[in-house]
């Protein structure tokens, strides 16, 4: 069994009754703990005085692990897919296939960021602000749940008093995180190693090697493809940079010659008021002469009459 609270007089030992009355009350809001449990224990102590003494023993959760019980039992589809993904996790990873340890990995820090924030709101709606480091240590409780198995079995008991924290692959220590035995390890002490098969460290050892061989090959090749893109971007560059001044040099261009052609125009308009002028002072002399001829011949045809009319009277 995992170990109960290291507290108790018969840590590791399980009182009938117990874990089921634990189940009942690790849910509640920390603040309603202490008072919930007290009362429990009262109503115990005439006729099940051993039950009562170790209800009135049961540690109060911190925030984080009365989160993840709570979410067992209102949100269990955020936990579950996790626990089961852990499965998978675990035999990839004695199975020594690097490639869907971090693919499975990926996933479960994706589906764990969902979740703490998922259960965030629901802490929320149980009057409790999620504060960043809280929000951590629900975090690491589920990383701890989905990379051991004795963790997840923690987990799922619905009586944790503390968060969970990993030491590596597989490596929890339950020690004290736990208000109830429950099914599991017997021992009250720490967490024992993970799989120390012989050459399950050389194989594990000679995995992570070619990973990260792997891992070089790949940002090796990364770095040169980004210089590759670097140097075409400078080339690109550079190229815009020659359009730009020979449209540069082609507006200036064609400023230059807007403002010749502007001259023109200025000086053939002006050329034109002159003409302008010229043929109006020609038509105003025009006319002036012709209003000379006419006075002439008239002047001519006066004369002419007046001398015919003195021919005549003589």
């Amino acid at each position: 069994m995992i170990a109960a609270h290291g507290s108790t007089p018969d840590a590791g030992t399980e009182v009938p009754g117990l874990v089921d009355v634990a189940r009942e009350l690790y849910p509640l809001p920390p603040a309603e703990f202490v008072v919930a449990r007290n009362e429990r224990a009262d109503g115990l102590r005439k006729e099940q005085p051993e039950l009562a003494r170790a209800v009135k023993e049961l540690p109060k959760p911190v925030l984080a692990a009365w989160l993840t019980t709570l979410a067992l039992r209102e949100r269990a589809d955020l936990i579950e897919p996790l626990l089961d993904l852990g499965k998978e996790l675990r035999e990839a990873h004695r199975g020594g296939d690097v490639a869907a340890v971090r693919a499975l990995d990926r996933q479960r820090r994706a589906m764990t960021t969902n979740a703490v924030r998922e259960l965030g709101a629901l802490a929320e709606e149980h009057g409790q602000l999620l504060s960043a480091a809280v929000a951590d240590q629900v975090a690491a409780t589920l990383h701890a749940a989905v990379i051991d198995d004795d963790a997840r079995l923690a987990l799922s008991s619905g009586t944790l008093t503390k968060p969970l924290q990993a030491s590596g692959f597989g490596a929890v220590d339950l020690f004290g995180a736990l208000g109830a035995p429950s099914s599991g390890r017997t021992s009250t002490e720490p967490a024992s190693p993970p799989d120390r098969r012989p050459g399950g460290e050389r194989a594990h050892a000679e995995a992570e090697t070619a990973a990260a061989r792997r891992a070089a090959e790949r940002a090796g090749q990364e770095l040169t493809a980004a210089q590759r893109a670097a140097a075409q971007i400078t080339r690109e560059l550079e190229a815009a940079a020659q359009q730009h001044q020979q449209a540069r040099a082609a507006a200036l261009q064609a400023e230059s010659e807007l403002d010749e052609l502007r001259r023109q125009l200025a000086e053939r308009e002006h050329a034109a008021e002159q003409a302008a002028h010229r043929a109006a002072g020609a038509q105003r002399e025009h006319e002036q002469l012709q209003r000379r001829h006419e006075a002439a011949a008239e002047a001519v045809a006066r004369t002419t009459r007046h001398v015919a009319e003195q021919r005549l009277g003589t």
